[in-house]
């Protein structure tokens, strides 16, 4: 689970930065310069063959030295490595000369490469690890890395099974952002709530039949004595499934799983060896603990277990990131600082202390539950301990996600053969009240999205119609925000923003600029500046530079006054005061958006096309794309779309 955990964090991380360097960052200079990131690939391979030799000269010396300890320690390089090829070396900026920004899913993936180079390396190296030397004329040697091709590609083939479905989202997201369906996700969240719950809705009914294929597992033969009885136990305790397959691994594995969430599209699969080595009594004892997991639902309150947490989690996090920006001075990008410093800390807090104890449980209950169905708790016990014994897994070590086989078979023994009901009674209760309180947690975070995301999306359709400039829609969606919530602070900004369209001469008045500053000042400041940011954009796609000025004109009357409150509560703009609305980048910003809206307005394209190959950090954002689009499309054409009495 660890490699799986480790990619999907990897894979986040690869479009967080990707987005950042690549998108917001100043261009990347010469292909070289990132290179030296693909040289942490050696570090594995570094300090797997330093171990080998360190084993050599101990046997040499008479004290033996066994390797493989270590190996599970160097199975955890590949992300902190990848982590630093992003942080340290930049990685991502590769996309800029290579001229990769925008090609769909190419991007991700060569954002991607260190990880994967890093993952194959240190895969081959830890399998090194866990064969024994050799004897021979040489001396002592290790395996050869031909040796563990087989075990390799075994663990990568497994390992792509959640890479695929990921890139085909990514695949998927890139498609839909050139697209108009872009722009309405971003400005109406619960169109793209809705849409993803949806995709993920899709995605756990089509992944269990992937696997399948994936994996070339087999279906059960129709008229196999153990198909039958397999059928006949499901229609006795209610269990569904689509189908009973098996799978033959290159590895001889013991196993038996539930693959999938929904009766129609999930499968009950046994491994060849576990089908070889034990009984039809026992494989139905073993199917049993595996329905068990279906009819209580474990994989549902799962699901809904980590959803809660990212729902709690991401605004949280984005609002630490928000503060890790400002306190660093800009340092570090939002987004970057709430992954690196809250959500991937957290999520490995939230994996060791919350998901591993109620999976522990899970799987108790299951045992509990195939225990009850069988009717026979001493030959479940038995069929337990031969699986442990055959597995070779220790009786009293207990795993991540399991408790030991011994504290197993103790207490399915304790509560059916020694009738201790209390102590039954007891776990069932403290699970009833964990689904309980997952339920109710589940629920209050739904209600929570789609109430946040309503007012959002009542802001973003004003946006929209902006865009369109349908002024009238636009203020009537207005209308309802203020309705909602009166200080929201992206209504505010568009308020002003429609103000400037419906009359840009009187807007950009001294006394509409103190008023503006006044309301502005009783928000939160620094998210209505970012909408005035976007604002900004959506004037230079509708040709409107005259609103753009007015907007700059408001951006920077605001950051020339103190936003400290007085002791009245009533906004004071005299108030002295060393905090600024505008952040240094945002204030740096402000002479060249003026200066490209002005050379927009008076048609001057030779300027602008020469502003404009300096590609300006700012320009890259996500919400200047629109300018962005409009001023590199005017500036080849032969004509000005644009009249002289625009610009005041």
């Amino acid at each position: 689970m660890a490699p799986i955990f480790s990619t999907v964090v990897a894979v986040l991380a690869a479009l967080l930065f990707e987005e950042w360097y690549a998108e917001s960052a100043l261009p990347a200079g010469d292909v070289l310069t990132q290179l030296p990131a693909l040289a942490l690939c050696l570090v594995p391979i570094g300090v797997v063959e330093g171990l080998f030799r360190y084993t050599r000269y101990r046997f040499r010396n008479g004290r033996p030295f066994e390797p493989r300890r270590h190996a599970r320690w160097i199975a955890q390089l590949p992300l902190p490595l990848y982590l630093v090829a992003l942080l340290a070396f930049r990685w991502p900026e590769i996309l800029v000369p290579l001229r990769l920004e925008a090609v769909v899913l190419l991007d991700v993936i060569v954002v991607l490469l260190p990880f994967l180079l890093l993952l194959v390396a240190t895969s081959i190296q830890v399998e090194r690890l866990k064969r024994p030397l050799r004897v021979t004329v040489q001396g002592f040697v290790p395996a050869p890395p031909r040796a563990v091709r087989a075990a390799v590609l075994e663990q990568l083939r497994r390992l792509a099974l959640p890479l695929a479905p990921m890139f085909v989202l990514l695949a998927l997201f890139d498609l839909v952002q050139d697209t108009r369906l872009d722009t309405w996700f971003d400005y109406v969240p619960l169109l793209s709530a809705i849409a993803t719950l949806l995709l993920f809705a899709a995605l756990l009914a089509v992944f269990p039949w992937f696997v399948k294929w994936a994996l070339g597992m087999q279906p059960m033969q129709a008229d196999s004595p153990l198909r039958s009885r397999l059928e006949a136990f499901a229609a006795r305790t209610g269990f569904q499934c689509r189908d009973y397959l098996y799978w033959r691994t290159r590895r001889p594995q013991l196993n038996a799983a539930l693959l999938g969430v929904w009766p129609r599209f999930r499968y009950v699969i046994f491994t060849e060896e576990l089908l070889r080595r034990l009984t039809l009594d026992e494989i139905c004892h073993v199917f049993a603990h595996e329905a068990g997991h279906g009819t209580r639902h474990h994989a549902t309150f799962s699901i809904l277990y980590t959803g809660v947490f990212v729902a709690v989690l991401l605004p949280i996090s984005s609002a630490l990131g928000g503060w890790i920006e400002s306190a660093s001075g800009g340092a570090y990008d939002a987004a970057v600082a709430a992954m690196l410093f809250v959500q991937l800390p957290a999520f490995l807090v939230f994996w060791r202390l919350c998901v591993a104890p109620l999976s522990r449980r899970f799987e108790l209950e299951a045992d509990v539950e195939g225990a009850r169905t069988t009717g026979d708790s001493q030959r479940f016990v038995d069929t337990l301990e031969k699986v442990g014994r055959v597995a070779h897994i220790e009786r009293a070590a207990h795993g991540k996600r399991h408790f030991s086989i011994e504290g197993r078979a103790e207490f399915i023994s304790r509560v059916f053969e020694h009738g201790d009901r209390e102590a039954l009674d007891v776990f069932e209760t403290r699970l009833r009240t964990t689904r309980r309180w997952i339920v109710a947690s589940a629920l209050a975070a739904l209600l929570g999205i789609v109430t946040w995301t309503a007012l959002d999306s009542v802001t973003g359709l004003a946006a929209l119609a902006l865009e369109r400039g349908d002024v009238p829609r636009a203020r009537r969606m207005l209308d309802l925000a203020h309705w909602w919530s009166a200080d929201l602070p992206r209504a505010v900004a568009l308020r002003v923003e429609v103000d400037r369209y419906g009359d840009v001469a009187e807007a950009v008045g001294a006394s509409s600029l103190e008023g503006a500053a006044a309301e502005w000042i009783e928000s939160e400041s620094r998210a209505a500046l970012a909408e005035l940011r976007a604002g900004w954009s959506r004037a230079i796609a509708n040709h409107r530079p005259d609103v753009a000025i007015a907007l700059v004109d408001v951006a920077e009357a605001l950051n020339a006054r103190p936003a400290s409150p007085s002791s009245t509560g009533e906004p004071s703009l005299a108030s002295p005061s060393a905090t600024r609305l505008l952040d240094t980048d945002a204030k740096a910003d402000l002479p060249d958006l003026r200066e490209v809206a002005e050379l927009f307005a008076k048609g001057d394209r030779a300027a602008l096309r020469a502003f404009l190959s300096t590609q300006p950090r700012w320009l890259r954002r996500p919400d200047a794309r629109a300018a962005a689009a409009t001023l590199a499309t005017w500036s080849q054409v032969d004509s000005n779309p644009m009249s002289e009495n625009r610009l005041h």
